[in-house]
């Protein structure tokens, strides 16, 4: 049987489940920061209803991470198909210029991208390349 109640007594929980009413019929939703009664401790916690708030803090920060992790992979899959559109078309793509690239290359980059680039400075060309990206 899990011996859990060393390690979590007198410490903050939180919330995991979508929905629990305690005795006293108050409702906590998911992300709670909670002190449930200890005799419900054990039972929540096997039920997968509560963590203690530190473990939830790091699995925050696990899941942050996987997230910014796929969203860079998109964000180089899409470049990586375009470019490839780009090639099968019979043109060469240029290589996006990096956010601290002057503004004359990225004028270049814009206009090879079909962006109208009179009276647009630095921040509004990156901005309107992403807006084409995005597309």
């Amino acid at each position: 049987m899990l011996d859990l109640r060393d390690r979590v007594m007198g410490g903050a929980y939180v919330m995991v489940a979508s929905l629990w009413r305690d005795r006293a019929g108050v409702r906590h939703r998911k992300g709670d920061l909670l002190d449930p009664p200890e005799s419900e401790v054990d039972r929540l916690i096997r039920a997968g209803a509560i963590k203690l708030a530190s473990d939830a803090a790091e699995q925050a920060v696990d899941d942050e991470a996987e997230r910014q992790a796929a969203e860079q992979a998109a964000a180089a899959k899409a470049e990586a198909d375009r470019q490839a559109a780009l090639q099968a078309q019979g043109k060469t793509p240029a290589p996006r210029p990096k956010a601290a690239a002057t503004e004359v290359a990225w004028e270049k980059y814009a206009a090879l991208r079909g962006v109208a680039t009179d009276g647009l400075n630095k921040d509004q060309l990156i901005a309107a390349v992403d807006k084409l990206d995005a597309k």
